[in-house]
């Protein structure tokens, strides 16, 4: 079976519903203190919030691995950014190039043999969080629409993290019959090391659109943090899906507000 990350799965994640309402918002826009310090502090250990926020945008490169039915496929990768909304990732590959993009909550995804396949608006809620999630929580602290609450320590491989939940205040339209089925609609949790604080993983719900009740947990994690210009950010990112690792990223170089428009994010 191929693993089930978003862009692998986008054959079968296709928008096919008409807007006819508004996803209920999830929650209400308090924010834990204790969280809020967990979370200032982590954002401390990256750079601090106002050099994380002076980020409009950023470009990362180096190698990726996919792992596709029981294979491994490497290549090239280039991985770009724009605020908390739009992401892009290049993967040069022997069989050509793959692209996803997402700008705002619409994605596409184009494999090498020049296909394009949509994918659910309802699974591009966290995208731009898959290589800096600094800019994500930098965001949701800001934000007063968004609740964030602490969920106690937990175990992550062995190690004790703090667990903080975030619920956006969501509005997209969607389909009256698949309202109560996305009653969590764009939240997502952060673990944070007690050490270090920073970020270590990401996870959130991701849903098939064949059957919106059939949910998987979208895990992203963070590991081997260097200093890159006036933040300290995570070069390797590991993605899985329902606990099946299905990529993973080596990160060699990454630059700062080099220009980049919203055509970046549209192909």
């Amino acid at each position: 079976m191929r693993p089930i990350w978003i862009p692998s799965i986008l054959a079968f994640l296709l928008t096919t519903a008409t807007a006819q309402t508004t996803a209920p918002t999830s929650g209400h826009a308090t924010k834990d203190p204790q969280a809020v310090t967990i979370l200032n502090a982590s954002l401390n250990a990256s750079g601090g919030l106002a050099a994380i926020s002076s980020i409009q945008d950023f470009t990362e490169t180096g190698n990726i691995t996919y792992y596709w039915a029981g294979e491994q496929v490497q290549g090239s990768v280039t991985v770009r950014g724009m605020g908390v909304n739009n992401f892009r990732v290049d993967s040069s590959l022997s069989s050509g190039t793959r692209t996803w993009a997402v700008s705002g909550y619409g994605g596409v995804l184009i494999t090498p043999d020049g296909q394009r396949h949509g994918s659910a608006f309802y699974n591009l809620m966290t995208a731009g969080s898959m290589t800096l999630p600094q800019i994500r929580v930098a965001a949701a602290v800001s934000d007063t629409s968004t609740a964030i609450s602490y969920a106690g320590l937990v175990t992550v491989h062995g190690q004790q993290v703090y667990q903080i939940h975030f619920s956006p205040s969501v509005s997209v339209p969607v389909p009256a019959n698949t309202i109560s089925s996305l009653s969590n609609l764009g939240s997502f949790d952060v673990y944070i090391d007690p050490t270090t604080s920073l970020i270590v993983r990401l996870t959130e719900t991701v849903r098939s659109e064949s059957d919106i009740r059939v949910t998987y947990e979208h895990e992203i994690e963070f590991t081997n943090y260097q200093p890159a210009g006036t933040v300290t950010a995570p070069l390797t990112i590991t993605e899985k899906i329902a606990g099946q690792e299905t990529w993973s990223m080596a990160l060699s170089e990454m630059t700062f507000n080099s220009g980049l428009t919203s055509a970046t994010f549209t192909p």
